[in-house]
């Protein structure tokens, strides 16, 4: 009876410790990824989804309206694959490097 107790206490705890580790696999960002998502990204820049969703939401907004050329990276570098935002780490990196060199202050809405 102890040895079957001590057995299913052992399947057990292994089946939490597998829950805790997928969970914890989800929470980590895969940096080798092509592409991020927005959610992914947010997480990537240390602020809310909503908050990236304004940024880019104002970007594309403004670079539509750009009169004559502009920077780069002035905006937020990103594509929209069926109606979703999507990001590389290559470009969002470039991205902050300007804001940070140009003394850019991005307007978290």
């Amino acid at each position: 009876m102890f040895s079957v107790t001590l057995l299913f206490f052992g399947i057990e705890l292994r089946n939490i410790k597998n829950k805790y580790n997928s969970l914890n696999e989800s929470n980590e960002l895969n940096l080798s990824k092509g592409l991020w998502n927005l959610n992914e990204t947010a997480k990537y820049l240390s602020i809310s989804d909503l908050q990236l969703n304004a940024i880019v939401k104002r970007d594309n907004v403004e670079r539509a309206n750009a009169q004559g050329s502009f920077d780069t990276y002035q905006y937020l570098p990103n594509i929209t694959i069926q109606g979703e935002y999507y990001f590389t780490k290559k470009e969002l990196d470039k991205w902050i490097e300007y804001q940070m060199n140009n003394g850019t202050r991005v307007k978290l809405d």
